[in-house]
């Protein structure tokens, strides 16, 4: 094969671990040249099994901490094509490579680094790496580096990162203030790094303690603004977060006091899937407050035009759960204003027991024996406990269904 750092390669089945071989030659040039070599022929998955198995990894790991700076250039390729397939994924956790591929994090050579974080974002995508990300702390020094970083691919790859890391626990993100770098690049100009910034709020405000530092953070009136974004992937993320914020009271009274409402409704009609659903779902997460439900009912219609048989199933439930959060709203706006015309209940309850009371002396009167009128007065005392009984159970459901509604809670989780 012609290049300079193009190596020999053999055919068929003694291709890579003749390439393997060649790793462990003392020659600079030697090593480059089958490394350059590998990085064709990792594509095909047959390759990285053979790789793996002759221990390609474990090289790897040595040429990581090599002097020059393109053998550990194309040593994290090396690692980028083999963290594509799941032998490769599997291999990187058991022979432990993330340990020294994390220290190439502050690599001087811009490509080499590059190659690091599109490596550690491969295998961030998947719940195991993940998990031996965040059990490596590595968490804390991906968000410390995202504010450092002035190359926009490797930033975005590091909030993609960041917004799978946190998935699997965010509790380590939420200690080293990370609501508040994510919050500012949340205003940046390139839609990827908005998009994969609002990803990762999604994931740090499922903890109640991250909805809490959303709130604090004052990052809901920007992502508010970012509902009416270009991007869909970040109007859905947008949602999303506003979706989980709103699960506090906090979060509901600073999402409609930055005026959700309005484009969180203007994104019901959206054919993207992600963008529609959590918009619904942020709204059934809204109408929970008095005010909210009270706007609702003018656009029932609206959320009842995703309901119909022709919706995915998705987005027809998240229709329907809005819809009746709705419903709720107009039963109760109904209760509210019986219950508030002029004290009427506790007029009502001094008529019945006035009414109870005359009722109850006329039985006696009545009564031909004392047998007959205890009967008579014990049928009465339970007839109006019953009444009040009923009285207390309807009282209690309205209270229950202004609150703390078990249908919205259902389409919270």
């Amino acid at each position: 094969m012609s290049g300079p750092l193009q190596a020999p390669v053999a055919f068929g089945q003694r291709a890579v671990p003749r390439l393997v071989l060649e790793l462990r030659d003392p020659g600079t040039v030697t090593r480059q040249r089958a490394l350059a070599a590998l990085c064709d022929l990792l594509h095909d998955p047959e390759r990285t099994h053979q790789a793996v198995t002759h221990g390609c990894l474990e090289q790897l790991k040595v040429l990581l901490k090599d002097e020059d700076p393109l053998i550990r250039r194309k040593s994290t390729e090396v690692l980028h094509l083999l963290a594509a397939h799941n032998v490769g994924r599997e291999a990187f956790l058991c022979c432990d490579v993330l340990s020294p591929l994390s220290e190439l994090l502050d690599e001087p050579v811009e490509d080499c680094k590059r190659n690091v974080h599109r490596a550690l974002n491969r295998l961030a995508h998947f719940p195991s790496g993940a998990a031996a990300m965040v059990a490596l702390e590595l968490v804390p020094r991906l968000v410390r580096k995202v504010s450092e970083e002035e190359d926009e691919e490797v930033r975005t790859l590091l909030l993609s990162t960041i917004s799978q890391c946190v998935r699997v626990d965010g509790l380590a993100a939420l200690a080293c203030d990370a609501v508040s770098v994510l919050g500012q690049q949340l205003s940046q100009s390139s839609p990827h790094i908005r998009r994969a910034a609002a990803a990762a709020l999604v994931g740090l405000s499922v903890p109640v303690e991250g909805k809490l530092k959303v709130c604090e953070g004052a990052v809901l009136p920007v992502l508010v603004c970012l509902l009416s974004d270009s991007d869909p992937g970040v109007q859905a993320n947008a949602a999303g977060t506003i979706m989980n914020t709103a699960v506090i009271t906090k979060g509901k009274l600073q999402s409609l006091a930055a005026g959700a409402l309005v484009p969180l409704l203007s994104l019901v009609s959206s054919r993207e899937r992600a963008v529609c659903v959590n918009a619904l779902r942020a709204l059934t997460s809204l109408a929970e407050a008095p005010s909210a439900r009270l706007h609702l009912l003018e656009h029932l219609p609206q959320l009842r035009s995703r309901t119909g048989a022709g919706e995915e199933e998705i987005i027809r439930r998240a229709a329907e759960t809005a819809d009746l959060s709705g419903d709720l709203s107009e039963d109760l706006s109904g209760d509210l204003s019986e219950d508030q015309s002029g004290d009427q209940s506790e007029d009502l309850s001094e008529d019945r027991s006035e009414d109870l009371s005359g009722d109850l002396s006329e039985d006696r009167s009545e009564d031909l024996s004392g047998d007959l009128s205890e009967d008579r007065s014990e049928d009465r005392s339970e007839d109006q406990s019953g009444d009040l009984s009923g009285a207390c159970l309807r009282t209690c459901l309205r209270t229950c269904l202004r609150t703390e509604c078990p249908v919205l809670q259902l389409a919270n989780q």
